[in-house]
């Protein structure tokens, strides 16, 4: 994960490096402006932020992140772990 996210951090600092100087220094005189996003561009960004989440949760219910085997190897050990535990909570049998 370490590895991915340093991938990822370091390929949008390439672009930001190629992208922002080239925009901070322009050719041609032209009127500073401030931009500031309208309403359909941020429900656009609302909208892939939800499809992607939809998305998502579509994938993990049909391919579940855990496999089923090991939910099931699990079961059983605690179900071994719990009888031993509640085994050991029992008085010892008068002989």
């Amino acid at each position: 994960m370490i590895a991915s996210v340093s991938i990822v951090l370091g390929m949008w600092l390439e672009r930001f490096v190629i992208i922002v100087p080239t925009l901070t220094h322009q050719r041609m005189p032209a009127e500073q402006a401030v931009y500031i996003p309208t309403w359909v561009e941020w429900s656009i960004l609302a909208g892939c932020i939800s499809l992607f989440m939809l998305l998502y949760s579509l994938f993990t219910k049909v391919f579940p992140i855990i496999p089923v085997w090991e939910v099931r190897e699990g079961r059983e050990k605690g179900v071994l772990e719990v009888r031993k535990r509640i085994e050991s909570y029992q008085p010892d049998p008068v002989k």
